[in-house]
This record gives structure tokens, sequence and C-alpha cells, in this order.
């Protein structure tokens, strides 16, 4: 029995709906990071244990977090395009 015409169609809004989810989580947990950054910087000591300032402990953990939501984002993906 062929597929439905309506099949593609339903793909394409679960496939928009888990890009979507990824870019809602990844701003949510970007923007958390920001603030952590910006209460340490104006309250805190700006370097970790006097040894590596704060700027690239947190730029290290941003660049890592849009590494794993990026490769997550493109298994989801993936996944929702072969689901029938």
């Amino acid at each position: 029995m062929p597929a439905p015409w309506y099949t593609p169609l339903q793909k394409a809004l679960l496939v928009t709906e888990v890009l979507a989810g990824h870019i809602v989580a990844g701003t949510i947990v970007l923007t958390g990071g920001f603030w952590i950054n910006r209460l340490l910087m104006e309250n805190g000591d700006p370097k970790a244990y006097d040894l590596v300032p704060w700027r690239y402990v947190m730029d290290t953990g941003d660049l890592l977090i849009m590494i794993a939501i990026v490769v997550f984002g493109i298994i989801g993906i993936k996944e929702a395009e072969e689901e029938p």
C-alpha cells in the first residue's frame, strides 16, 4: 500500500520540531552560561584558582555545549527523518 500524500509533510514537521527544540535548548543553556559568566566577572575573582582566567573556562564550556547541541541535533534530525 502506498504512503499517503501527507507523509513527507509529517516528516518535515517532525524534523522542524526537533530542530526547534534543539535551538531553544541551546539558547537557554548558553544564556544561562552568559549570566553565570557575568556574575563571576562582576562579583568574583577573574581567575579560577589563580591559574586560568574564568573567561577561558566559560568560552571553552560554551564551545563544548554548542558542539554537543549540533551533534545531538543532527542525530535527532536523522532519527526523525527515518521514523515512518
